[in-house]
């Protein structure tokens, strides 16, 4: 009986021991990850985008400008995206109880609450941003963003050509008026508009190319020399 306890007892320490192991190695991989501001998230399509945690805690920029790598998919959010979102809009919303007329951090939020699937929530936001700043670019873009995912696609479609006729070198206009084209199935157009973002800004995230969207290759200016996903 002593040997089976002593084979039973190195066993127990043996099985702690991998487990003290794989939890080093998990707390190492994310103090990296935030070290670095990001953290890889896979998709149940299998794309990979990044999560910026340190523009998480800074509230810099606008959301709109960081676009979904998996955009173009329905693919659901995983619990770390939604977690990061609502840490955005609690950020946005200090922002604004300091400053009352903060448009951008309103539009913020109408960014992430459509990317929540929240799209009333969002259309309000949005529309208060516009309200203390009529000719915000990202609020008209957000609009844009709900109107096609409600599955306006005429308004969708007004609403980011009315961004573009006031900004037309705006290159995160000319992006989401691809993926709005695209999802329209309007592929040569979408092509037009992505391959036009592209030169405005070349260092733009390009949609992830998935199984679930045969036909991307023949209409993404990003296709050269890189691996579908």
């Amino acid at each position: 009986m002593s040997k089976v306890k002593q084979v039973i007892q190195g066993i127990e320490r043996w099985a702690n021991l991998i487990m003290l192991i794989i939890t080093v190695i998990g707390l190492i991989y994310t103090m990296l990850s935030f070290y670095y501001g990001s953290v890889n998230v896979t998709n149940f399509d299998g794309s990979v985008k990044v999560t910026n945690f340190e523009e998480a805690n800074l509230c810099n920029g606008f959301l709109v400008n960081d676009p979904l790598s998996h955009l173009l998919t329905n693919t659901s959010l995983s619990n770390k995206e939604k977690d990061y979102l609502e840490s955005k809009i609690n950020c946005y919303r200090d922002a604004i109880q300091n400053n009352r007329n903060h448009a951008e951090a309103y539009t913020n939020i109408g960014e992430a609450e459509r990317r929540l699937g929240n799209m009333e929530a969002a259309l309000k936001a949005h529309h208060k941003a516009l309200e203390l700043k009529p000719d915000l670019p990202e609020a008209k873009i957000g609009l844009a963003l709900i109107e096609q995912g409600r599955g306006k696609k005429v308004a969708a479609n007004q609403a980011i050509q009315g961004v573009l006729a006031v900004h037309p070198r705006n290159a995160i206009a000319h992006f989401y008026q691809g993926t709005i084209l695209y999802a329209q199935n309007q592929l040569k157009d979408a092509a037009v508009a992505w391959q036009k973002a592209k030169e405005l800004d070349p260092n733009l995230p390009k949609p992830v190319r998935t199984w679930k969207l045969p036909n991307i290759k023949h209409v993404l200016g990003w296709q050269k020399n890189e691996p579908s996903v």
